[in-house]
């Protein structure tokens, strides 16, 4: 799995504070 590039479509998506968003 690609973390780092899951991570950076999550923020593109939903923003820099996505980690928020989704728990």
């Amino acid at each position: 799995h690609r973390r780092a590039a899951l991570e950076q479509d999550m923020a593109f998506w939903y923003g820099p504070h996505w980690q928020e968003i989704i728990p």
